[in-house]
């Protein structure tokens, strides 16, 4: 009996022992769940707008919005899908550090009634803040490529340009709202998104659309007219291989024709606004180069003086002698020619023809760039004279500033003031004065990615836009500067391709210094460049 009483004993002890023991505290309850989604992952307009759902909270006491880590506003949950919209105020105190168009990580932060919180995983979107965004969906509101008119007190902005109608492409001219003003389907050639609108000539009320390798012709337009025309009729035309134009002071063009070494090909075409429609009759002369027209022509108006440069080499040689000559405007005859120096120029014997602009108001310098040394990677400006009779230039410049690239062309900008030397995807500016370089920090504007700069828009002021793309594409990027020593104000790339107007992007200026955007199919009008700088600050210097 003893014996079965402690094994009794024994046998319970495990259990009494497992009794006494002290239980394991319940698991913490789970983090509530909190999901950020951003309808637009590139946004153009005055806010950023964001979905916002919430799981797992009885109540919701506080929903926070962050830019990274930073605290930008909490906002009320409405349940699910609530909807948050963010004013471009909420940003402005990142501009200077992150530029505009601001990149933005955002995400939701939210904290239960029980103190529980959670963050969402972050969301990637671009913000670029403007005054206005108009766009009809499937409706084109602006031309493919275009000009701005108007824009000042008494006069409303109009676009003109090409665009595509139901017949093809035309020539129109649409307002504000995207309304079609002005249309003229009937034209010589197709107009294409790389076409050039040349500047409203105020004395005879026409420009020229310039196809280059194609042809070009003059039309009327409207807000400069002095009789009663038919907006947009054409009244000249001149088709063929056309590398160069300019237009003089009665809105004749002078053009140069590529690949006809032959025979004449330096022409001034007649615009014919007093006589009507010539397209068959409109030479008043013609005259041999014997080059390659790397300039765009200039008519002093002063002394009645066509100006123009050229490069003369050989198709066998990288070599080649930049030369400044003139034209009588009246008559086509040469008057002058200066050889300013011989450039090495290109590799594998397959010259690269460098671009030449004239200073303005008055065409007394020629600017072109340079290489130097054998490897073709450095480069620079020079400034030339064109006013003497000897030949040789004698440098306007004390010392040209060298680049670690190599500059293809040159922009006059600023009234004359500044250069804008552009390579593949760097640009420097340069005081058209003595040549040193104005760029803030010394620094050059710089594509972004693998984009080469493809187009350049010059502004009423000292403002500056850049245009970059794809290789051989139309741009997708723009980069705008207010004044070459402030350097970039801003930049903004959109998401396409590059392939055609709906995939890309283009710029104009209005009479009034506002600029406008083509983004794809939608009308872009940007904040001016004084709020911006005073949303962005001062351009901090690169790391």
């Amino acid at each position: 009996m003893v014996r079965r009483s402690m094994r009794g004993w024994v046998l319970a002890l495990p259990l009494a022992l497992a009794c006494s023991g002290t239980q394991e505290p319940p698991p913490p309850p789970a983090p509530p769940g909190v999901f950020l989604v951003a309808p637009e992952s590139n946004v153009i307009g005055t806010r950023v707008a964001l979905t916002v759902n919430v799981t797992g909270c009885t109540t919701v006491q506080q929903l926070q919005i962050l830019q990274g880590t930073d605290f930008v506003r909490a906002v009320d949950y409405q349940g699910p899908n609530t909807a948050v919209v963010l004013p471009s105020a909420d940003f402005v105190k990142y501009f200077g550090a992150l530029g505009i168009a601001v990149d933005l990580t955002l995400s939701a932060k939210v904290i239960c009634d029980d103190n529980r919180t959670n963050t969402s995983q972050p969301v990637g979107v671009q913000f670029f803040p403007v005054q206005s965004v108009y766009e009809v969906p499937g409706h084109v509101v602006l031309p493919d490529a275009f000009v701005a008119e108007g824009g000042t007190a008494t006069v409303p902005v109009t676009f003109v340009g090409c665009a595509r109608l139901d017949s093809g492409l035309g020539l129109v001219r649409v307002d504000a709202m995207g309304q079609v003003v002005s249309v003229n389907a009937t034209l010589p050639f197709a107009c294409t998104a790389g076409a050039v609108i040349t500047d409203l000539n105020r004395a005879t009320g026409t420009r020229w659309l310039f196809q280059p390798g194609v042809g070009a012709f003059s039309f009327v337009s409207v807000s400069g007219q002095r009789t009663p025309r038919a907006d947009l009729g054409i009244t000249s035309v001149l088709q063929g291989k056309y590398a160069v134009l300019g237009v003089g002071p009665d809105g004749d063009a002078i053009a140069w024709e590529d690949e006809t070494f032959s025979g004449p090909s330096f022409r001034r075409f007649d615009s014919c606004v007093s006589s009507g429609s010539c397209a068959n009759g409109n030479i008043r002369w013609e005259t041999t180069i014997g080059g390659v027209v790397d300039s765009t022509p200039v008519v002093d108006s002063a002394t009645g003086l066509v100006h123009v440069a050229g490069w003369f080499g050989s198709a066998a040689s990288s070599t080649g002698i930049i030369k400044a000559m003139t034209f009588d405007y009246q008559t086509g005859t040469l008057t002058g020619g200066i050889e300013l120096t011989t450039l090495d120029y290109g590799a594998l014997n397959t010259p690269v023809i460098p671009t030449a602009v004239f200073s303005s108001p008055t065409p007394s310098t020629l600017y072109f760039p340079f290489e130097t040394g054998g490897d073709h990677s450095r480069s620079g400006v020079m400034a030339c004279p064109t006013t003497g009779l000897q030949n040789g230039c004698v440098p306007k410049w004390k010392q040209t500033a060298l680049f670690d690239d190599v500059i293809r062309d040159v922009v006059s900008i600023a009234g004359g003031s500044q250069i804008a030397a552009v390579a593949s995807g760097r640009t420097w500016f340069l005081d058209a004065t003595d040549g040193h370089v104005t760029s803030a920090f010394g620094a050059p504007i710089t594509a972004s990615g693998a984009l080469v700069s493809v187009a350049a828009q010059v502004g009423l002021g000292p403002d500056f836009y850049l245009l970059n793309g794809p290789p051989g594409m139309l741009p997708i990027e723009i980069v705008a500067v207010d004044s070459p020593t402030n350097g970039e104000l801003w930049r903004y790339s959109m998401e396409g391709g590059g392939v055609d107007a709906s995939t890309s992007l283009t710029i104009a200026i209005d009479d009034s210094g506002q600029s406008w955007l083509r983004v794809g199919l939608k009308q872009v009008r940007p904040l001016s460049l004084g709020e911006y700088r005073t949303a962005r600050g001062p351009t901090r210097a690169p790391p």
